[in-house]
């Protein structure tokens, strides 16, 4: 399914209009990422659903605010028509099974065996798209893809499409990225904020694991789909806190097979408390829900997205020792020494997924934080990432 939304610049109505679309989607548990919007020369604003003007209009008429704003039942008729098709539609691509079975359980659970078992050069193209979204917030182009890899040959047409075959991705009919889990490059109800960098979450699971995977602090934003309050979450040193502090996470999905952008990412919510999920989720007797409490909602997002970028602290510190030469002699030294434990597995000093563990007794219990990464430009400070652990003796 193709949704867009087209405005004019500084349309007055594009607000109310995102709103009434946001909601339809929600209400039928469909994800955010199907939409795409557009400025323009349109009729402003339009909802389009695979290509048809929900309000029988012609939306590539010429540029003008329209006075037949788009109205919540003519949106969710055209949604349920295009459902409609879809449930008939023969699938071609092969299908993910089980990403949301079990809910409360399961999630994609299997995410990080899967970007394990990818060939070398594709499991370093799905890194490459992750670590593009936490540096920039946005999704990267295919001439950033070839950067990264340091391929100029790659179809990355093809490559997006072989991982979205693994749902570690998503693409729509047009090849475009319509998620690149625990990311999205369209806003959803969760920004993920962390260092000088703000990032679209696909869900609100994807939201709490994001930092465990950057190995970083961040806050979270976002607001429970029942009352429109406002939900906060701080992760700091691998700590959440919540506010309010009786706010919980409902895992809902439409069913147990597809992909995660189309079955769950838009159903799992934060809320500002259990009664009112119990609430949203009486609303909704079509989903299959379950209430999660804040460690175990965590625990998940954790579990789900941490491996995926572990190792990456690899390529991020033998880049840093690459610009050692305007360093000062103790980065430089510290880097080497990082780069070394790293490369080497020392036994005595693992180092995984971010984190740093000593041996026990060699600092009187003190921390340290090591902020190491590619020498960032000044205003780019946020792609540093830290090293957390006690001081080495």
């Amino acid at each position: 399914m193709a949704v867009e939304l087209r405005s004019v610049p500084d349309c007055p109505n594009l607000a109310p209009a995102r709103q009434e679309l946001h909601a339809a989607l929600a209400d039928l548990g469909l994800p955010l990422g199907v939409v795409t919007e557009v400025v323009g020369d349109y009729p402003s604003p339009s909802v389009l659903v695979n290509g048809v003007d929900v309000m029988g209009g012609d939306g590539d008429g010429p540029a003008a605010c329209r006075l037949d704003l788009p109205t919540a039942e003519r949106i969710r008729a055209a949604l349920r028509q295009a459902m409609g098709a879809e449930s008939t539609a023969i699938v071609t691509e092969p299908s993910v099974v089980d990403c949301c079975a079990e809910p409360g359980n399961a999630i994609r659970t299997d995410r990080p065996s899967r970007a394990e078992q990818l060939p070398d050069r594709l499991r370093q193209v799905h890194q490459a798209i992750l670590r593009h979204f936490a540096a920039t917030g946005t999704a990267p182009t295919d001439a950033d893809i070839r950067a990264a890899v340091d391929a100029a040959d790659l179809d990355t047409a093809k490559a997006l499409r072989q991982l979205a075959r693994e749902d570690l991705v998503a693409v729509d009919s047009a090849g475009r990225l319509v998620a690149a889990y625990p990311f999205s490059p369209t806003p959803t109800p969760h920004v993920v904020s962390f260092g000088d960098v703000e990032v679209f979450a696909m869900c609100a699971i994807d939201a709490l694991g994001m930092p465990f995977m950057l190995g970083t602090d961040a806050t979270i934003t976002s607001a429970d789909p029942h009352t429109g309050q406002p939900v906060r979450a701080t992760i700091t040193n691998g700590a959440a806190t919540y506010q309010p502090a009786e706010a919980v996470i409902v895992y809902a999905a439409t069913g147990n097979t597809g992909r995660s952008v189309d079955t769950c990412c838009s159903t799992i919510n934060f809320f500002t408390s259990g009664s009112n999920a119990q609430d949203w989720i009486s609303a909704h007797p079509n989903l299959a829900a379950t209430v999660l409490d804040q460690d175990q909602a965590v625990m998940l997002g954790r579990d789900i997205f941490e491996p995926l970028l572990a190792g990456g602290l690899n390529r991020i510190l033998t880049d840093y020792v690459k610009v050692m030469p305007v360093l000062d002699p103790v980065q430089s030294r510290i880097a080497v020494g990082l780069w070394r434990l790293l490369a080497e597995g020392h036994a005595g000093h693992p180092l995984s997924a971010g984190r740093a563990a000593w041996p026990a007794g060699t600092a009187g219990g003190r921390r340290f934080r090591w902020c190491v990464g590619r020498h960032s430009p000044p205003g780019r400070q946020g792609q540093d990432r830290c090293l957390l652990g006690p001081v080495p003796a």
